[in-house]
């Protein structure tokens, strides 16, 4: 009888650690995006890679956390436009994810946790992204009727390629990836491939195989849209280049949104990370000067996870 006592108090202890545990969720899942937020604006890419975790990474095998920060990943959704430049946030919303498939651990500490965190993102004069028409974005110059049917409306297939598309400017060099982004391990460490061809397995985005497959099924013209470029020019009828100054200023230009953190832990034990992300209700400034709310931002895939 006497040793009821021992495995009655261990149990109360496990039911008041595990609501304490839960209780402090919403808070933990807080402080992990701030964290993480902070060293986007910082433009620090190791650590941004640290906070990141989860059982796979959905991105390039030889990339990496690390596509998810440069825009030669050619990875969808992706925080370059982000990285190291000024914004400010809102007052994160937590909310628990219900999970889909029974865990299989009896340990309530051990059961794995997804919250999603909505975090509002602020864009001022300091830093305004410009979302670039496709064509231009990808390197292919414009035809000015062209360029003036985007003007009319952006938000018409604005979910391909959304977040690539967002640039700091028009200026060559923008979407280079920077030095600091380099040498970083992949992460999670289970899941880091072997080095190929001697290359470190997050320098190189260029997967032979899947390079391979994909000249041999796309047309010559969706073979442009792999991989993002520096921006493209706009031509009149003449053929004459416009102003790239004034083609800059008439983009629309990135007001606000909401980021979407999917903050998981694989137990109550460990440490929470970020899983995934998504942009969500992005507003856009025209050049006239009136605010722009896309609707067609989202990709069929992506629309199940953020309603």
């Amino acid at each position: 009888m006497r040793i009821l006592y021992p495995l009655l108090l261990l149990l109360v202890i496990g039911i008041v650690g595990t609501a304490l545990f839960w209780s402090n969720s919403a808070v933990d899942t807080a402080n992990v995006s701030e964290a993480f937020l902070q060293a986007v604006e910082a433009g620090n890419y190791r650590k941004v890679v640290k906070q990141f975790g989860g059982n796979a990474c959905q991105c390039p095998a030889k990339g990496g956390w690390v596509s998810y920060l440069v825009y030669l990943s050619s990875q969808e959704p992706n925080l370059a436009f982000m990285m190291k430049h000024p914004f400010s946030t809102g007052e994160a919303k937590s909310k628990a994810i219900p999970a889909t498939v029974k865990s299989k651990t009896p340990i309530p500490w051990e059961v794995p946790e997804d919250f999603s965190v909505d975090v509002p993102i602020k864009f001022d004069k300091e830093y305004e992204p410009k979302f670039l028409p496709l064509k231009m974005a990808y390197g292919i110059i414009m035809k000015q009727a062209e360029f003036d049917q985007f003007l009319a409306d952006p938000d018409k297939d604005s979910w391909q390629a959304f977040s690539l598309r967002l640039r700091p400017s028009l200026a060559k060099g923008v979407i280079d990836r920077p030095p600091t982004s380099f040498g970083i391990e992949y992460h999670p460490k289970e899941l880091a491939p072997r080095k190929i061809s001697g290359e470190d397995s997050d320098d190189s985005f260029v997967y032979a195989r899947v390079e391979d497959t994909l000249d041999e099924l796309l047309t010559p013209e969706e073979k442009l849209y792999l991989h993002p470029k520096d921006a493209a020019g706009v031509v009149d009828d003449k053929g004459g280049a416009l102003d790239f100054q004034k083609v800059e200023e008439s983009l629309p230009k990135l007001m606000r949104c909401t980021l979407r953190l999917h903050v998981v832990r694989r137990g109550q034990l460990n440490k929470w990370t970020v899983y995934h992300f998504a942009i969500l209700d992005p507003v856009f400034k025209t050049a006239s000067g009136s605010e722009l709310a896309f609707k067609n931002y989202q990709s069929p895939m992506r629309k199940s996870w953020t309603k």
